[in-house]
This record gives structure tokens, sequence and C-alpha cells, in this order.
């Protein structure tokens, strides 16, 4: 398995392992990883992750974002939007135009 530091909201060093990362995203300037029940601030850029993680089962949504493909739980087609349980509870994130063809038919 592999582990992942992340810093929590609160300023924590927390690890999280790699199968349970929803996301990773880029808002206002900060890049967190998303699980289902945690978020955190990594310690590396996106650039990083996006070459480290694609052999792992992750893809490019937009520029600012990376999902696991096997966390997707639909993709709805009307506003672009991935999400990752059938609550969605997890946000959901948008797709780029560029992308869209990457998740039809989850």
């Amino acid at each position: 398995m592999i582990l992942l530091p992340i810093i929590s909201p609160k300023g924590n060093l927390i690890v999280v392992g790699l199968d349970e990362i929803v996301a990773i995203v880029v808002q206002n300037d900060e890049i967190e990883i998303r699980t289902r029940n945690r978020k955190g601030r990594p310690l590396r850029n996106l650039n990083e992750y996006e070459k480290f993680f694609m052999p792992f089962g992750f893809e490019k949504a937009s520029k600012s974002a990376i999902v696991s493909i096997d966390k997707i739980w639909t993709f709805c087609e009307k506003n672009q939007t991935l999400y990752f349980d059938k609550l969605q509870k997890v946000e959901g994130l948008k797709v780029s135009r560029r992308n869209i063809h990457k998740f039809k038919g989850f």
C-alpha cells in the first residue's frame, strides 16, 4: 500500500492511503487531497502528483483536478460533473470540455 502524508485543515500531519484518495483539486491556488471523509494539503505540487498517480488509475479531469477512476460513482453530462457517491456527500467535481470524453459512460 502506498501512503501519502498530508496536512489536515487543523494543521496536523496525517497519512492517507493512495487507495483512499477520491481526487486532488486546486482551489484558490491551494492543492487539496480529498478522500471520502477527510481533506488535506499535500506536500508536493499537482504536476508531480499527476505524473505519480496516472499509473495507479487516476485521470486528469481538468487543469485543476485529478480523480481516481475507481472512485467515480457517476458522471452527469448535463452539468459536466463527476460524483463519487450516491448521496453526494463528497463534493462533485467539474470536468473540463477537453476531458469530457474520458468520463462518458460512468
